[in-house]
């Protein structure tokens, strides 16, 4: 038998278990359940969100043997068909390949007829937002006054393309890039079910490349599940996948707190040894700065996307930096993506983590600032801060006698 994707194999088949859109999914389970179901309705958010699968599970919803129900059984002749995608009465249309005014005329001219076997036609129209503005038009009245038959669900990655006069006749439903901590317990029920067992960091990192789409997370863990097998560590994950090991980037941002130029080098070193792409490290690395950044100057608003361990770390970390210093870095570092992408790689790099970790080095009013920042910093921690170069030169001058002529 051939072998089926994870993100196909776990497509959701209830509402429940659709991952992360419970706002969603409980209205159109309470509009099942109590009749009040609206004729079109808008499914707008980012790839691999669930749009599409909650359509069909409102499909099967509704013309469940056992229905109209918010929980569909999955085992009748509707249920299994519309899973299988052969109900004649549930009709999938990729609007990016039949957008044209030709093809909605013909969808609208075969509405009026009835159900062949199921209760309610449903009619879902993917990346709608690639119709025709003659192909809307075309489509507007039947929109409006659909047959009491059908229903039509819209989907879409970029619903500012929908006509206005499309959008004020639907019911519009936002779903939401999914939680990190969502995604990762999603990962981790997966991975039980199919005898994978995570090392600790690995399940963060297949989550970070996911960005926030249940679809796509699940595509990276089945690259990365065919490249190390079933045991998966985070080191494995970062040659599959070629991001950067969180390791890395708190080491990196620790040396910067520290004002540990030897060791910054050292690290750019290593990195450089050991393949890693540069360019993709210093992106990573900004993404972390700014994510010490938002964990420091918003603790609750809940503004960086991660597990519920790594969060905990970035506080921690947070904590051992200025907010001037960090705003500092992340500037540094975007100024050297743009130096790298013109030839060396390694010398933009090691300059601006150098820069970052010694902000004497530089008399810019940034790097003035950053160091007063650091200062403050040390003295509120009681710590004695080291004396810079030349300061010590400054002492030395003052312990040695004059010159005499």
């Amino acid at each position: 038998m051939a072998y089926v994707s994870l993100y196909r194999k776990y497509r959701p088949q209830t509402f429940a278990e659709v991952v992360g859109q419970d706002h969603v999914t409980r209205t159109l389970a309470n509009a099942v359940t109590s009749d009040r179901l609206h004729h079109a309705y808008l499914f707008t958010g980012p790839r691999g969100t669930g749009k599409t699968s909650t359509a069909r599970i409102l499909a099967k919803a509704l013309n469940c043997e056992r229905g109209p129900t918010p929980e569909p059984c999955g085992e009748c002749s509707q249920c299994t068909s519309i899973t299988a995608g052969s109900n004649v009465d549930v009709i999938e249309i990729d609007a990016a390949s039949h957008g044209g005014v030709d093809d909605v005329r013909d969808l609208r001219d075969r509405v009026a007829f009835a159900p062949a076997s199921a209760r309610t036609k449903v009619y879902i129209v993917d990346e709608c937002h690639m119709l025709s503005t003659a192909g809307w038009n075309a489509f507007l009245k039947t929109v409006e006054e659909p047959p009491g038959h059908v229903v039509f669900v819209f989907a879409t990655t970029e619903p500012h393309k929908v006509l206005p006069t499309i959008l004020s006749r639907t019911q519009r439903f936002d779903f939401k890039r999914v939680a990190a901590d969502a995604l990762a317990r999603h990962v981790e029920e997966i991975g039980a079910r199919e005898g994978i067992t995570f090392e600790p960091g690995a399940v963060e990192l297949v989550v970070r490349a996911g960005d926030g789409s249940v679809r796509d997370t699940l595509s990276v863990l089945d690259q990365v599940v065919a490249f190390t097998g079933g045991q998966v560590t985070a080191e494995a994950v970062a040659d599959a996948l070629g991001v950067v090991p969180d390791a890395l980037l708190t080491e990196a941002a620790d040396l910067i707190a520290d004002g540990d130029v030897a060791g910054l080098c050292a690290l750019v070193g290593r990195l450089a040894d050991g393949g890693v792409d540069l360019r993709q490290f210093a992106r990573d690395a900004v993404e972390h700065l700014r994510a010490l950044f938002l964990v420091q100057v918003a603790p609750d608003a809940d503004l960086v996307a991660t597990t519920p361990e790594r969060l905990a770390r970035l506080r921690s970390q947070a904590a051992r930096l200025g907010r001037t210093e960090l705003l500092r870095a992340v500037e540094l570092l975007a100024e050297a993506q743009a130096q790298m992408r013109r030839g060396n790689t390694r010398l933009p790099l090691e300059i601006a983590l150098v820069k970052a970790a010694l902000p004497e080095a530089s008399g810019d009013p940034g790097a003035v600032a950053a160091r007063l920042d650091r200062l403050e910093r040390l003295v509120t921690a009681g710590a004695a801060p080291a004396a810079s170069a030349p300061a010590r030169g400054s002492s030395q001058a003052a312990a040695d006698p004059p010159a005499t002529g």
